[in-house]
């Protein structure tokens, strides 16, 4: 910087110099200038024919809890299933999946995420539950096997009287099914693998309480739908989450 203000400064003692800067000032401001129309042109390549739009911004909602966009406003929905009575979609925040429950409060779905039997995607259209787009959620799962296991000794009075038909066949001590009835079996005949809930030990015709097991091969959705409990077991399981989601 010395050196060249030593040049401005004294042009008759440093001639070639001088010339010399002057070269380079107009050589560089010609490439800027080019630069310059070169980047514009890349950006209207880049950005197409959206490069002169402004930013486009929304107005903000707020309600009691949080605050949330007029796009995503639109989204936070609760739909009853109408085909299972008491079974609920609820629109996560961000408006991208739907949590399944049987709680109809969307903010307590949202606190307690025990209640959530799984998600599936957001869809614009009344939801529809399927296998492929259904994730179950692992939490719920071993809360209902827990429901069924704290209540299959003395909630369902049609359970106990089937215990005491094993006496009727001789057998002191056996192993009763705890059924699905999404898709009952013929009487007599055992539900398929992924329609029972669990076994239950059965001894003199009375079923004996802690002897609950989970039977892996349930599945909480199948093509038959989504599961079902007979109704003491479903009317236990609201019972809980409902003092869960309080």
């Amino acid at each position: 910087a010395d050196y060249l203000y030593k040049i401005r400064q004294d042009n008759r003692r440093y001639p070639l110099e001088s010339v010399r800067l002057s070269l380079v000032e107009t050589w560089l401001e010609v490439k800027g200038k080019r630069l310059i129309r070169q980047l514009g042109s890349l950006r209207k390549k880049l950005t197409g024919p959206y490069h002169d739009r402004k930013p486009w911004s929304t107005t903000r909602f707020v309600n009691l809890d949080n605050a949330f966009t007029t796009s995503q406003a639109r989204f936070q929905t609760t739909t009853e299933d109408p085909t299972y009575k008491g079974l609920f979609y609820h629109s996560t925040h961000d408006a991208a999946n739907y949590s399944l429950s049987f709680i109809s409060d969307r903010n307590k779905v949202e606190k307690y995420d025990v209640s959530v039997i799984g998600w599936l995607p957001f869809q614009t259209d009344v939801p529809k539950l399927e296998i492929g787009n259904f994730r179950e959620n692992n939490k719920f799962i071993k809360f209902l096997h827990q429901v069924i296991a704290d209540n299959v000794a003395n909630a369902d009075p049609q359970l106990q009287a089937l215990a005491n038909l094993f006496l009727l066949f001789s057998e002191p001590i056996s192993w009763l099914h705890i059924a699905d009835i999404r898709d009952p079996a013929p009487w007599g005949r055992i539900p398929y693998p992924e329609d029972i809930f669990g076994m239950v030990l059965v001894k003199d015709g009375l079923i004996v309480p802690g002897t609950y097991q989970p039977m892996p091969t349930h599945r909480i959705l199948t093509t038959k739908g989504l599961f079902m409990l007979n109704g003491p077991f479903q009317e236990k399981l609201l019972e809980r989450l409902s003092r869960i989601c309080r």
